[in-house]
């Protein structure tokens, strides 16, 4: 092995262990947020928490099962880690078509304008600037993860991306009522950029279950 590929090979395990570790702490917060929401659900009768909730929950399992999986010894056989890879790619994507499924509820909920929202205008700027943050670096990532031999490291940035898009989704609603004026059309447009979003985020997924799957 050359120098140049011992240091491409130590890059490419710094950064699957960068990957797994912004993996764990997402998991934590996710936790905390679904008990958040869903608390807010049950108690205050919130429909849209109770589903922003649940959509957390199935982010934090997934999660959870993936970053588990690349804990275990098993991994360190090339022919046994690549297989038990591939099992873990499949059944999570499961949870993950799950979950695109489940986030339609609290989406249409937003365009229907049955989401709470009592936020000024200089927090939602302040969201909205952290939000792009996240859009830019998730895309990043998701392209830099297309390179790494192992396929969970793919699907962990690509599950980042879709927790940034539906933040986009979140983002938009908070900013029409921050800022008032005709919410009524821009609701309308707001269920044009759902709509959008969703679609984007299911093409994303279908195309990355067929074209990892067998990697």
């Amino acid at each position: 092995m050359t120098k140049e590929e011992r240091i491409a090979k130590r890059k490419q395990r710094r950064y699957r262990s960068s990957t797994i570790l912004g993996a764990a702490f997402s998991i934590i917060v996710g936790l905390i947020l679904a008990f958040y929401n869903i608390a807010l659900g049950l108690i205050g009768g919130a429909v849209w928490n109770l589903s922003i909730g649940i959509y957390y929950v199935f982010l934090s399992v997934i999660r959870s099962i993936i970053v588990s999986s690349q804990t275990k010894r098993r991994n360190r056989d090339e022919i046994k880690g690549a297989e038990n890879r591939r099992k873990v790619y499949v059944t999570t994507y499961i949870l993950i078509f799950i979950m695109n499924i489940a986030l339609a509820a609290p989406i249409a909920m937003m365009v229907l304008g049955m989401r709470n929202v009592n936020t000024g205008l200089i927090p939602a700027i302040a969201q909205a600037t952290y939000t792009t943050y996240r859009i830019v670096t998730s895309i990043s990532h998701y392209n830099k993860s297309k390179l790494d031999s192992n396929i969970l490291v793919h699907e962990l940035r690509t599950i980042n991306l879709i927790d940034s898009l539906v933040a986009v989704l979140c983002l938009q609603n908070v900013l029409i009522v921050a800022a008032g004026g005709d919410t009524e059309s821009m609701l309308r447009f707001t269920a044009c950029t759902s709509a959008a979003i969703l679609l984007a985020i299911l093409i994303i997924n279908i195309v990355n279950f067929f074209k990892y799957k067998n990697k």
